[in-house]
């Protein structure tokens, strides 16, 4: 494999365990809360849309392009949470399993969307999925931890901590107590 696979994956799986502990605190009775906002998808569309989100790179591992123009369905209501938590770790495994399955000839060959005929964006496959993907899952990402302060529910620590988690307040304490 190579080192830039290996370090697409090594960035996939830090995220993959953040995204993990934001799933795993979904409000199981919350699934129909949406903001003040018919534009907004509910909360438990928004869980099994990040949920959902890397299987996304399956198709950019193995297809060429993609037409915006070809959308698919409206986002999904899950019937509970763990759907949401199935969802997650079958389209992690799926991604996970592509990028493993790619040379660096592949990663770098490029990827188009397109809109009908016009071409949208091109650039090296690694890049979309990266770009795409673990960005595109740490917007939605944050959206959900949003809407979990909303609902007054516990809020994960992702990157350092929230109100609601601190991973550093043993050391903290450990140290206020020297």
């Amino acid at each position: 494999m190579s080192n830039l696979i290996q370090a697409y994956l090594d960035e996939l799986e830090v995220e993959a365990g953040r995204t993990q502990k934001v799933l795993e605190a979904v409000p199981a009775d919350k699934l129909d809360w949406r903001p003040a906002s018919d534009k907004a998808m509910t909360l438990g569309q928004l869980a099994l849309h990040v949920a959902g989100s890397p299987s996304f790179a399956v198709m950019m591992i193995s297809d060429d392009s993609f037409d915006m123009g070809a959308r698919g369905e409206a986002f999904k209501t899950p019937a509970d949470k763990e759907e949401i938590l199935a969802a997650w770790q079958q389209s992690l495994a799926d991604m996970t399993a592509a990028i493993k399955s790619m040379d660096e000839a592949r990663a770098m060959s490029l990827w188009t969307v397109k809109m009908g005929d016009q071409e949208i964006m091109s650039m090296p496959r690694i890049g979309v999925v990266r770009h795409i993907m673990i960005n595109h899952m740490i917007h939605h990402r944050g959206q959900l931890t949003a809407y979990y302060r909303c609902v007054d529910t516990f809020v994960p620590a992702t990157y350092g901590m929230s109100a609601d988690d601190n991973p550093f307040a043993e050391a903290i304490a450990a140290a206020e107590a020297n």
